[in-house]
């Protein structure tokens, strides 16, 4: 049979609207036909037990325990309570105490069964709680102890129309919750609490960047400008003309590096499903993380700048004053013109002619640090290796343009180092 239920109660699909639907309405007017039961129709008493037994949920359920019950005889005692009732008191709210199940006894307790009227919610775990509480003749007020001996076995026998939805068990103290006994158990097995399950994946794929560092060094050469006065600052006899003399330095860059630097690491992420009473919450992923990025060999290119030839000389504004000028006095007079002595490479000899450059230390000019990738990815689809038993399928969004994401493609199966502009970080979410 096609019926379904859920939480929320059964499940309208074409079997449930074939059944309720009127007679002779589609969709039921499809698959039943209209039969009109009379006194003398073959089929009559088979009508009537169906009619008056097995029609509805409670009612075949209470005639499938009417039935187990009925070839019990006094070598047995019997008794009989409702889900509902919590009392134990022979004769009230149909219960009936544990007894011989001799005549009498199976009077009373077939009046309780056939007698009881569908109720309410559907408390199944308190009726056991109640049960039990009975047994071990717990119960405030309950009208008889039905254990006779210390050896006796107890047995309780529960029919139902359906799964619980109501839970107010205690221990036998009446007082403290039994709480949750089933572990991780759903419906209806568990018991009164909620079940979170909380599973934490792990998915990992080797990654690799590029860092791109440009630098430059650039030589120096100095020269001293020399102005001596026309103006005598001292006497007749003993003339003073201020010699002013001042330091200047000229800078000519002349190399450029690029060092290129491949670096590999390992990206993970985490993916975290919490399942609370069966059902999956919404997957949370965790940002990419990266372990500590290792430096592989270290290509270097340099670049011979164009030759700058001699330096500027004259008064070109290229040359730079380095420090304070110093002024001493001598007996000639000058005639207020700069002189210039011959510019010195650092580090070079005193000669005339600049000496062959002596490269000072590398200044890093730029660095740029390529898009994170996997090392071995598809196109537009990676598939990560995951920890610990299962793999997923994430897409790749790299931050380069496609322009650039060719180019690094195409760097990639040349082998020759290439990196994309600086972007912020993204990672290809694993390998094929």
């Amino acid at each position: 049979m096609g019926w379904a239920y859920t939480s929320s109660g059964v499940v309208s699909n074409n079997f449930y609207k074939e059944c309720s639907s009127a007679i002779g309405s589609a969709p039921g007017s499809g698959v039943f036909s209209k039969v009109t039961m009379t006194s003398s129709s073959a089929d009559a008493q088979n009508y009537a037990n169906w009619y008056s037994y097995y029609r509805k949920r409670y009612l075949l359920m209470r005639t499938a325990m009417g039935r187990a019950i009925n070839a019990l005889d006094s070598n047995y005692r019997v008794g009989f309570s409702t889900i509902y009732d919590s009392a134990a008191q022979d004769g009230k709210n149909n219960f009936v105490d544990v007894s011989d199940f001799d005549a009498t006894q199976k009077v009373k307790f077939y009046n309780s069964l056939y007698g009881v009227a569908p109720s309410g919610n559907t408390p199944l775990p308190t009726a056991l709680s109640t049960a039990g509480r009975y047994f071990a003749h717990m119960i405030s007020g309950q009208s008889s102890d039905p254990v006779q001996y210390a050896c006796q076995r107890n047995y309780t026998l529960m029919s139902t129309d359906g799964y619980w939805n109501v839970n107010n068990s205690v221990r036998l103290d009446g007082k403290t919750a039994i709480g949750q006994q089933d572990g991780t158990e759903l419906r209806p097995m568990k018991d009164d609490a909620v079940s979170i399950v909380t599973k934490v994946t792990t998915y990992t794929a080797p990654a690799t960047q590029s860092v791109t560092v440009n630098l430059s060094s650039a030589q120096t050469f100095t020269r001293t400008a020399t102005t001596i006065s026309s103006t005598n600052t001292g006497t007749t006899k003993k003339p003073k003309y201020n010699v002013t003399t001042q330091t200047q330095v000229y800078t000519e860059r002349t190399q450029s590096r690029t060092d290129v630097t491949p670096q590999s690491s390992t990206a993970s992420y985490t993916v975290t499903v919490v399942t609370t009473d069966g059902v999956d919450g919404s997957p949370v992923t965790s940002p990419v993380t990266y372990s500590s990025w290792i430096n592989a060999a270290t290509t270097s290119t340099v670049v011979q700048g164009p030759d700058g030839g001699a330096p500027p000389t004259g008064s070109s504004s290229k040359w730079v004053n380095s420090g304070s000028a110093v002024v001493t006095t001598q007996t000639t007079a000058g005639n207020n013109q700069t002189t210039y002595s011959s510019a010195v490479g650092v580090g070079g000899p005193g000669s005339r002619e600049p000496p062959t450059p002596r490269l000072l230390s590398w200044v890093a000019t730029t660095m740029e640090r390529s898009s994170q990738r996997h090392r071995l990815r598809a196109a537009r689809r990676t598939r990560w290796p995951m920890s610990p038993s299962t793999t997923t399928t994430r897409p790749f969004a790299p931050a380069c343009s496609a322009t650039a994401r060719r180019a690094v493609q195409a760097a990639a199966r040349t082998s020759a180092p290439t990196s994309c502009a600086p972007s912020a970080p993204t990672v290809p979410r694993g390998s094929t």
